[in-house]
């Protein structure tokens, strides 16, 4: 898994993928930082880009491995309104869980990408381009969605974003 040879799908921007580790061992620390979608797509909501690389076997099998152990010791925990919530995307893996809003259970989150420069980990090179794409986008147009957007239907239109 710390090999550089992942495939990342970019999902429309330039370059279509690219490729880096998932974990790194840096400044004495144990670093990871991915998502699998990322990495095998979202059936059906977001497939994986046609014509980019996928997993190889080993790859594969290693990715699934992570998955497994990290449901059988997971920690779950429940929001409760007004919850905030903060984690290390560096050292914690962590996960959401598909949420339908009706009548009373409706909720609606606000997610935040927060960098402190004084108090961030190092990074190694790789990371840190993906962490400028999350800091340093000038390619996509940004908005905080305070409050929920509705569509026609009366639904609420949510949008997700990744590190990568």
């Amino acid at each position: 898994m710390a090999k550089p040879d992942w495939p990342f799908d970019t999902y429309g921007r330039s370059p279509p993928y690219y490729n880096r580790a998932l974990m790194y061992y840096y400044d004495s620390k144990l670093i990871t930082c991915f998502s699998r979608r990322l990495l095998v797509g979202h059936e059906p909501y977001e497939p994986r880009t046609q014509g980019i690389p996928g997993l190889n076997e080993a790859q594969a099998e290693a990715l699934d491995a992570v998955h497994f152990i990290a449901k059988k010791h997971e920690l779950r925990t429940v929001q409760m309104k007004g919850d905030i919530r903060f984690v290390n995307n560096m050292a914690i893996m962590h996960r959401r869980e598909a949420f339908v809003d009706e009548g009373p259970h409706n909720r609606h989150l606000v997610r935040m990408w927060l960098n402190n420069e004084m108090m961030c980990w190092k990074l190694p090179r790789p990371l840190r381009l993906a962490w400028a794409r999350v800091f340093e986008d000038d390619e996509r147009a940004s908005y905080w969605d305070i409050e929920p957007i509705r569509e026609k239907n009366g639904t609420i239109s949510r949008t997700s974003g990744s590190c990568d």
